[in-house]
């Protein structure tokens, strides 16, 4: 009898040799080197090439269920455990980087400290176009505060510009693009 959770090995593309999760479970891969296999060096930065969140930084899968920044088990692989309270920082800037000379350890004030003396703070970062997630030019801001002074509802400003009808009140009454005058 067949289950539905029952897995079948599957053919490999080289050489017509059957790989199955049966095959990789008796000869376990140390965890280093399944990390480090994952890991792209050159001169600059060594960049996780394993999956990332949405803000850049590596997620390495330590067992089911269960995974860690790539750049904590870079540092704790190499370095030893990382001191309860403390984070792993980037001297490079580069959330993606495990590189060991890029990285130290640093309680959560100086990570906030390092970040606003780069210019990376919400506060004193990157603003409209120059944020890499901007969606529109300051000109069409300008627009946008313009067709909402003329009477345009929101919901035809939203559908020009492609944004939300939420993001078009935030324009119009100027708690975001806040620079723009």
């Amino acid at each position: 009898m067949k289950h539905s959770w029952s897995v079948k090995p599957k053919r490999s593309l080289v050489a017509g040799l059957a790989t199955s999760p049966y095959i990789r479970k008796r000869r376990a891969v140390p965890l280093a080197e399944k990390f480090w296999l994952r890991v792209r060096k050159s001169n600059g930065c060594w960049v996780w090439g394993g999956s990332k969140n949405h803000f850049g930084y590596g997620s390495f899968h330590v067992r089911r269920g269960y995974s860690v920044y790539a750049h904590r088990a870079a540092w704790e692989m190499a370095r030893g455990p990382i001191p309860i309270g403390m984070c792993v920082l980037h001297r490079c800037d580069n959330p993606a980087c495990v590189r060991l000379s890029h990285l130290w350890v640093g309680t959560q004030i100086e990570n906030v400290h390092d970040m606003q003396r780069k210019g990376r703070a919400a506060n004193g970062g990157l603003k409209g176009e120059m944020h890499p997630a901007a969606k529109m030019t300051e000109d069409d801001v300008r627009k946008v505060r313009g067709m909402r002074g003329l009477g345009f509802g929101l919901k035809d400003i939203a559908r020009q510009f492609s944004i939300s009808i939420a993001q078009v009140h935030d324009i119009a009454r100027g708690k975001s693009w806040a620079h723009i005058k």
